[in-house]
Formats: structure tokens, sequence, C-alpha cells
């Protein structure tokens, strides 16, 4: 058995162009994103009790739906949506693009991020917003300095778990990657599968430290950044 990094130096040489960890640093930075914005939304929807409407219900069902649903049977109902005719005919052509992939990632990582802010955002109180409103504060100044502290650290962590779900995703990237652009999980496969397993295996140890590297970068940088009143927010008190 000798250790060696040339499998390594060979992935560093690849730098300067945009490889397949680097496709999924992108794809998982823009789903999260995304995820946490609708997720915020759906969140908010589901916890207006006075207005709990018929479209309210069946969104909660559509949720609970996709949670359920497999990622492989998620795929296959894109590519039998997209694949159709009639999309080329009114000039969307989505099919074997990155743009349906990030939508299928966004649509798959949505309902999780909506059930993990669901807590956070049902404790918002209306008056948080009429008392920055109260103090002349407008529409954005209200809603940042009176809801964005309750819901900050909640957001921060919808947003890790969907970056680091989405960038290592294997069954929505099998069948929905485009053509000569496989993300990080494809190339891992395909190397492995090939029996390259010095690449593969080199691949996957730096797909998880950039992971535990984006971990370690947001928790730091919102604890170094975020002001004290909303790092003790939802933190853990002492007895």
């Amino acid at each position: 058995f000798t250790l060696t990094l040339v499998n390594y130096r060979a992935l560093l040489h690849e730098a300067g162009q945009i490889g397949p960890l680097e496709r999924s640093l992108i794809y998982a930075t823009i789903t999260a994103f995304i995820a946490v914005v609708g997720g915020f939304v759906a969140a908010w929807l589901l916890t207006q009790r006075r207005t709990r409407t018929t479209s309210t219900k069946a969104l909660d069902f559509l949720l609970l739906a996709a949670i359920a649903l497999p990622s492989v049977v998620f795929a296959a109902g894109y590519i039998f949506a997209y694949n159709l005719p009639v999309w080329s005919r009114i000039g969307v052509n989505l099919y074997q693009t990155a743009q349906l992939l990030i939508i299928a990632y966004a649509a798959s990582s949505l309902p999780t991020s909506a059930r993990v802010l669901v807590g956070a955002v049902s404790q918002l109180q209306p008056s948080l917003k009429d008392a920055a409103r109260t103090h002349g504060a407008g529409g954005v100044a209200a809603w940042s300095r009176g809801v964005l502290p309750v819901v900050s650290r909640p957001i921060v962590m919808a947003w890790l778990l969907t970056f680091c779900g989405v960038f290592l995703e294997l069954p929505i990237s099998q069948l929905l990657y485009a053509p000569g652009s496989p993300p990080a999980a494809i190339a891992i496969e395909d190397n492995l599968s090939n029996y390259h397993f010095g690449v593969g295996m080199a691949q996957a140890v730096f797909a998880v430290g950039i992971a535990l590297a984006a971990v370690l970068i947001v928790l730091g940088g919102y604890r170094l950044l975020a002001p004290a009143g909303w790092r003790r927010i939802g933190g853990a008190t002492r007895g």
C-alpha cells in the first residue's frame, strides 16, 4: 500500500475550467437561495390560520406529497413533462439543460425548506412589523428589523440543509443533467463505474471537504457578522 497524491494533483490541474465540483457548487448555491425564499413564502402561507383556505390546504398536501415522492419518480416526471413537442413549438426548450436541473433541484428541496421554516414563521407576530412601522420604518426596513432577526437562524439552517443536499444529489442528477456537463455526483459515479477508483475517491473527498467548508464558512460568517441580538434569538438558554 502506497500513499500517493497523484489523483488530487490531477484534479487541481483542471483548475481554470468549470468541472463537476465547481458546477455542483454553483447549482447548490442557486438552488439553496431559491428554496429558502420559496420555502419561507410557503411556510408563511401555511401558518396563516385566519386565511386557511382550500388553496392553502392544497399547498400543504402538495408539499407533503413532494416529500413522499421518490426522487427518481420526481425526475422522470420532469422528463415526461418537458420532453413533449408542445414545449418546442412555443419556444420553451428546457429538456437536457442546466436550467431544468436547477428547477428540479429547487422543487424537490422547497418542501423540506418550508417544513424547516414553518416552526419559526408560525411564531411571528404581526406586532413585530407594526412596531417597526410605528417608529417610522418603511416596509422593507420594518421587515428587516422586526421579522428577519427572529427567522435569521432558521433561514441559515434551511439554506445549509438545501445546499448540502443538492451538492451531492444523485437520483435527479442522473436523469436530468445536461449532456457534457455532469454534476459532482455523476462524475464520481462515472469514475467509480469505469474502475477509475483513484480519481473517483479524490473527487469524493474534495466534494465532502467543500460541503464541510461551506458549513463552516456560513455558520462562522453568521456568528461573526450577525448582530448579537440575532444570535441570541432562538439560541439555547442557560439555566
